[in-house]
């Protein structure tokens, strides 16, 4: 079967320049199919189904089939129409004129109704009020590792507006300071700044005894403290991968036990939560140590909801997707390249706000959640859910394009 390429001549006045099969292959593209190959004759052709992108294979096309050969040329496959200038190398003749330009059918569709990546954001947009009542944390007292910035700043000013004695620890004093005297001055509630460095036990044990004396033990414990860098595994040495994991597994450990034994003698009930991250649970490459040490956390905490819920302890994880912070996205996407193709993949179109976790956080540590022990959250946007399916790039497959692959679909005989 002869196929039909589309000239590769330079652009000119008359036209815009279209790509022929040598630069396709040039750039490492695909050659694209004719409309012959896809086995559609023009007459089923409407100017609006010029152009689209598909990804990815077909299930259930057979082998040979037209079908078969677009689904079988990969990601980033481009269909498109006969060429509007110079004759048909197949039979000489000189298609008629058209006015539909010659781009792919997505870009056009999405720039005529709007429907640019992460527009459905506006479906979802982020509440940042505290969504309990007032005085729900009245007489509590509440612990945040790593509660100076990002995250942990954030779920402590609105465990402070709702009437929690809040504590926050980290390595530098300074940060802690600033911080608690700025929520402090925000929400009317006393908010305590403790050094504390999580990857040694005595210091842990030293911190705990400063907590106690200053407020007594707390009742809601949230274990924020991370580390994380991205970084191809076999560039890590010992203590990149030390470093992560004394923080983030030891650390959470050092904290959660030094303070359950003080509680259990004390016969003093308490809810812990931890916050790790989606990839916890499926692991995820360039980030090793930080996925294998939340596994560890995740472990833990599961272990300790079956075993010390006797003792009054509840324990459960919040497993956030990506939220911009300053301190987490300078190590983890320093050029801010990636921030697009993370909205892309999240379905409601958006990152995360810390105002958001901190309400969740808020919610869990609560005596709203009482019965809610063990539980591991995923708080991410629909981001999981959207890489994990093997089918969930076909969204990116235009309704023009649909029309196309079922006519091949219908077409294909046997199974």
């Amino acid at each position: 079967m002869k196929q039909v390429w589309r000239s590769s001549r330079p652009q000119t006045s008359r036209g815009p320049r279209v790509r022929g099969p040598e630069e396709d292959h040039q750039r490492g593209g695909t050659v694209p199919p004719s409309w012959e190959e896809l086995s559609i004759a023009p007459k089923e052709r409407s100017p609006s189904s010029y152009g689209a992108e598909a990804r990815g294979g077909c299930s259930g096309v057979p082998a040979g089939s037209a079908g078969s050969q677009l689904c079988q040329r990969g990601p980033g496959l481009r269909l498109y129409p006969t060429p509007r200038k110079g004759p048909s190398r197949a039979t000489g003749a000189r298609p008629r004129q058209s006015a539909t330009r010659s781009e792919p059918l997505q870009s056009r569709l999405h720039g005529s109704t709007g429907l640019r990546s992460g527009s459905q954001a506006n479906f979802f947009p982020p509440l940042e009020d505290a969504m309990l009542p007032s005085g729900s944390f009245n007489n509590r007292m509440a612990l945040i590792t790593g509660g100076g910035t990002g995250l942990g700043r954030a779920m402590t000013a609105t465990l402070s507006q709702l009437g929690a004695q809040c504590i926050i620890a980290s390595r530098k004093l300074d940060v802690l300071q600033r911080t608690a005297e700025e929520i402090s001055s925000q929400t009317g509630n006393k908010v305590h700044a403790v050094q504390c460095d999580v990857r040694d036990p005595q210091a842990v044990s030293q911190c705990v005894d400063q907590i106690e004396a200053l407020t007594g033990l707390p009742d809601v414990i949230i274990n924020n403290a991370a580390g994380n860098f991205v970084c191809p595994s076999e560039r890590l040495s010992p203590n990149a991968w030390k470093t992560i994991t004394d923080i983030v597994l030891n650390g959470t450990a050092f904290v959660t036990l030094e303070l359950g034994k003080r509680l259990i003698q004390n016969q003093k009930g308490a809810s812990f939560l931890a916050i790790t991250t989606i990839y916890a649970e499926s692991g995820s490459g360039f980030v090793v140590p930080s996925a294998s040490a939340k596994a560890g956390v995740e472990a833990l905490y599961k272990s300790l909801a079956a075993e010390w819920g006797r003792y009054g302890h509840r324990f459960n994880i919040i497993q956030p997707g990506p939220i911009r912070t300053k301190g987490a996205f300078s190590r983890l996407d320093p050029t801010g390249a990636f921030e697009k193709a993370m909205i892309d993949r999240i379905p409601t179109g958006r990152l995360g706000t810390p105002a958001e976790i901190a309400n969740l956080a808020a919610y869990v540590s609560s005596n709203y959640a009482s019965w809610m022990s063990g539980a591991v959250i995923r708080f991410d946007g629909g981001e999981y859910v959207s890489l994990a399916g093997e089918f969930n790039e076909l969204r990116s497959v235009t309704p023009d394009q649909w029309k196309l692959l079922e006519a091949m679909i219908r077409k294909t005989k046997g199974s």
